[in-house]
């Protein structure tokens, strides 16, 4: 039986249903988190205030003694800054007066990551309706508590506090459920998690870079993933909570001319063979020359892994991790493209454009003249990169989803790896050691189809491709 006695509605606890209440005492429970929310319908959050990691709350009642919630004892909604700052995010449950072991389970989580695969690995068969849909445990905040027994009347208030360092691990059971906190939360402590903090570099980047201020986001993105992972992949089968620290970025691919005059190595750039259907070489598409030519301005490609990261520490940094990378990748706010939602045309990014192939895979085919590569000049912003830019204070960002895809510092390590098999909330990560000797790159390129912020891959340490170039970055505290 339903009753409107609290901010957000109640729900009744007890053998039987009715359509009203009878007079009774109840438990008030209220909800604070300090994880980053989104702004309230209609409104946007401040330039200051982190990117939200969650958006859903669900609260199940389960009455003493029982494993699954009582009839008409559990609710779902969508949570903003405004309901929590009012401290609106409550719910009433009246239970049967003086009875003990009524416990309550709460869920916070991101929405976009619901699963047709329970917690305990169970998926549905092909063919099967989905009939219900789960959090995943990795990306949910998770309570499960005992409620007070309460008198004949009168409300009690309680509060259940779903802090985000517990992410993935659940706090308390229903055999072993937790306690809830007497009262009401006083001042809300939503977004005010350290780790999604937005925090600044310490100095100021270099004319070719801008700052990548530190926070935190959900790395991996459900479109890029089938339910269960009953299937191998390379991409992120469920998302892990990644906070980063504040690094330097370059605004662009590493060019030609700036991999010869940075002191480049040019031994072992080169291309493994190959030859496109018309016959003429892959190689015929490396962008360096022995002297400079025609293509100084154009990102440099067919290079080893090992010479693009001893290019970026003789600059006093590194390639960029797979987690840094897909943070500007996603916008710093998890998205699929860097933009946002869309697929992009051939005019919002460098994609597709396998010049000595046709077909619908390669819908922005350029004559054979053409290299396929993209320097970012003044001519290609909004011919070529219409969308495929990160506007950051200190500059932007190009070419995250197209023209070349990106070595990384991280050896390649699959989904359900070493590296990436942990739970919990993952701090500057990177993979040293994966199951294989190659190293990650990500994002698309001129010859592929369009990029997103989560796919990845791998290659052998000592090859290369057309395909793949690098950019650098540099630690920012």
């Amino acid at each position: 039986m339903i009753v409107a006695a609290s901010a957000i509605g109640a729900m009744a606890c007890g053998p039987g249903s009715s359509a009203v209440a009878p007079p009774t005492g109840q438990i008030l429970l209220h909800f604070d988190t300090d994880a980053p929310v989104p702004a309230a319908p209609g409104k946007m959050l401040a330039q200051d205030e982190p990117a939200p990691l969650f958006d859903t709350l669900s609260v199940e009642v389960f009455e003493p003694g029982q494993t699954e919630p009582c009839r008409g004892c559990a609710r779902e909604f969508a949570v903003d800054l405004d309901k929590l700052r009012a401290g609106a995010l409550s719910i009433g449950i009246p239970t049967r007066p003086g009875i003990a072991g009524y416990r309550v389970r709460v869920r916070l989580f991101p929405v976009a990551w619901l699963t047709a695969c329970p917690a305990d690995g169970a998926g549905v068969a092909t063919g099967e309706a989905v009939t219900r849909l789960y959090p995943r445990p990795e990306a949910t905040i998770e309570v499960t508590a005992e409620l007070p027994p309460v008198g004949v009347d009168g409300i009690v208030d309680r509060t259940v506090f779903l802090a985000t360092d517990a992410v993935g691990v659940a706090q308390g059971s229903l055999a072993a459920p937790a306690e809830t906190s007497e009262g009401t939360p006083g001042v809300s402590k939503v977004g005010s998690w350290p780790g999604a903090q937005r925090v600044i570099c310490a100095g100021e980047p270099r004319p070719d870079e801008v700052c990548v201020p530190g926070g935190a986001y959900w790395m991996g993105n459900p479109r890029a993933r089938t339910d269960c992972g009953a299937f191998s992949s390379t991409n992120f089968l469920v998302p892990h909570l990644v906070v980063l620290s504040p690094f330097f970025l370059q605004m662009t691919e590493v060019t030609v001319g700036q991999f010869r005059s940075g002191g480049g190595d040019p031994r072992n750039i080169r291309v493994w063979g190959g030859r496109y259907n018309s016959g003429s070489a892959l190689a015929d598409r490396c962008t360096f020359t022995k002297s400079p030519g025609p293509h100084e301005s154009v990102p440099i490609n067919c290079i080893e892994w090992s010479n693009a990261s001893d290019f970026c520490r003789k600059r006093g940094g590194d390639l960029p991790t797979e987690a840094q990378w897909e943070f500007v990748g996603s916008g710093l706010s998890s998205r699929f493209y860097v933009w946002g939602e869309e697929p992009p045309t051939c005019d919002d990014s460098v994609w597709g454009r396998a010049a000595e192939t046709s077909g619908s895979a390669f819908p922005c085919s350029q004559p054979k003249s053409d290299p396929g590569v993209r320097a970012v000049d003044a001519d290609s912003l909004e011919r070529y990169r219409r969308l495929d830019r990160l506007s950051l204070p200190t500059g932007t960002v190009f070419d995250l989803m197209g023209n070349v895809a990106e070595n990384t510092l991280d050896f390649y390590d699959p989904p359900n790896g070493s590296c990436w098999s942990q739970s919990g909330i993952l701090t500057d990560p990177v993979c040293e050691r994966g199951t294989s000797a190659g190293r990650a790159f990500r994002g698309s390129a001129w010859l592929w189809g369009p990029g997103n912020a989560a796919s990845r891959g791998g290659l052998p340490a000592l090859q290369s491709a057309v395909s793949i170039g690098f950019r650098c970055a540099r630690p920012g505290i």
